[in-house]
């Protein structure tokens, strides 16, 4: 029986990673945590945190393989790291009585979703309502609460479908169905809101199917300008994406002129190194009539773009050793956020993963974005679940702040996500996304208004919770206080 009951933490990971992309059964979110839940036992709590890291632990081995195309086995240390959480849930929650689980958990689950994104330089990338990217019934919902009330919507699924059965509690269920019918019957409100459209911004994005690492920087620099040649004039904007130059741009003097000639009659943005006080950036550059404006990336990419921990050689020679590129990387983050006029139109970069991070996009948006450009290199991800989920993250930072988002990637996936979280449209030859190149026409239509969530962000929600939080604890320590005075 209690071998059963581990196979069900298990079938919980299972069930809940193929809600994400690239399965998409994102309806399969909403009763994932139930076979978990179904598998504790009341107040065993050392065994709870132990199946509760069982499940996540097979959740982010599923879901996070792309990393091993990077890292090697040695991603599933960050695998453990994750499930750890939800260990730390599990036990928590069931130590408490079965009617203040609901009232407890959600609100728990949603601080250690708003720790998972920011502790040690955060790794959002597997938010539980991140499941719901595909669907536009409930992820509308994001512009008031962000994709962590997406998350509490679905953990509130799971807990009430769950008290239906075990403990023949309906009213938790109904409550439930009432708040997904209220969001439903808003959701068409919302839409029509988004539907004007005025001050269209073309632009054309380019994926050339180069500027990876390890590929000569004037090879990938004629690939993107030889696709770009006959755009010249046809559009408001034409991007490059992360990379595409993959070296220092400036120390190719004859380049970097023909970049700046070409930018008199056509605003180019791309994706290149920068240096400046004998550091190096992750940079994208936006020239306009014969002038530049940089943007230096603020979030780096741990072990990626830069080493952690790399003054100790033993860690060094252990990085050299399992990182197929052999190399150290070193870039440095950005001191100073960039926002780029267009027009009189204004719009900010997000570099490579900049998009997963809510926080990034919210406060772009609210310096004064109209719209936000995601440039991205992809190619080390390789033919996995990786460039699709990386993609998806854009709908909900379209939804969240009401603009629209345009994805430009090396080797795909490129394409235009709109306020409403429609993906619009997908650079694609036939079935292929992945590592082609090609060219789409993205119209691109400047907002100007803020959403609740841009304004707001994760305080509201987190004011309630907290004070939910507190008076369940403190209401519990009072019982155990009164159950445990000695008589008089």
């Amino acid at each position: 029986m209690r071998s059963v009951k581990f196979l069900l933490a298990v079938l919980s990971g299972i069930i809940l990673s193929i809600s994400f992309p690239p399965f998409n059964l994102w309806y399969l979110a909403f009763i994932g945590f139930i076979p978990l839940f179904f598998s504790l036992e009341e107040k065993d709590n050392a065994l709870n945190f132990f199946k509760g890291c069982i499940a996540g632990f097979v959740f982010y081995t599923i879901g996070l393989s792309w990393i091993f195309n990077v890292a090697g086995f040695a991603y599933l240390f960050l695998c453990l790291y994750f499930a750890l959480w939800w260990g730390t849930f599990t036990c928590i929650v069931f130590s408490f009585p079965p009617a203040k689980r609901i009232y407890l958990g959600i609100p728990l689950w949603f601080f250690i979703e708003i720790i998972i994104t920011h502790l040690l330089t955060g790794f959002p990338w597997l938010l539980i309502g991140f499941s719901q990217w595909n669907d536009s019934s409930i992820n509308q919902f994001a512009s008031l609460t962000g994709v962590y009330g997406i998350s509490c919507l679905v953990l509130l699924s799971n807990f009430s479908i769950t008290s239906l059965f075990r403990k023949k509690r309906a009213w938790e269920f109904l409550s439930f169905l009432i708040i997904v019918a209220a969001i439903m019957f808003f959701v068409p409100h919302w839409k029509m809101s988004l539907n004007a459209r005025k001050n269209k911004i073309r632009i054309y994005a380019v994926q050339a199917d180069a500027g990876f690492v390890g590929e000569p920087p004037r090879e990938s620099f004629y690939k993107y300008w030889e696709m770009s040649k006959p755009l010249k004039g046809k559009a408001d904007l034409i991007i490059w994406p992360e990379s595409s130059f993959p070296s220092l741009i400036k120390e190719y003097p004859s380049l970097w002129n023909k970049l700046l000639k070409f930018s008199r009659t056509q605003p180019i943005l791309f994706g290149s190194i920068d240096s400046k006080d004998n550091k190096f950036f992750n940079a994208a550059f936006f020239l306009n009539r014969d002038k530049y404006a940089v943007y230096h990336k603020l979030h780096l990419v741990p072990y990626g773009e830069y080493l952690p921990g790399k003054r100790f050689k033993w860690f060094r020679d252990i990085y050299k050793k399992e990182n197929p590129y052999h190399f150290i990387p070193d870039l440095s983050p950005g001191k100073k956020d960039e926002m780029f006029s267009l027009d009189g139109y204004r719009f900010s970069p997000l570099i490579c993963y900049e998009n997963i991070f809510p926080g990034i996009s919210r406060k772009k948006v609210l310096a004064g974005s109209q719209f936000l450009i995601t440039l991205t290199n992809d190619s080390w991800f390789g033919k996995s679940f990786g460039p699709w989920q990386h993609f998806t993250q854009n709908v909900f930072r379209a939804i969240e702040n009401r603009r629209y988002v345009l994805q430009v990637s090396t080797t795909g996936i490129t394409g235009l996500v709109s306020p409403g979280g429609k993906i619009e449209k997908v650079f694609h030859k036939g079935t292929k996304r992945l590592f082609t190149a090609g060219v789409i026409k993205a119209d691109v239509f400047p907002v100007n208004r803020i959403s609740f969530y841009t304004r707001w962000g994760n305080i509201p929600l987190a004011f309630i919770f907290f004070i939910l939080m507190v008076v369940i604890i403190y209401g519990e320590i009072d019982k155990i206080r009164k159950d445990t005075r000695l008589p008089v």
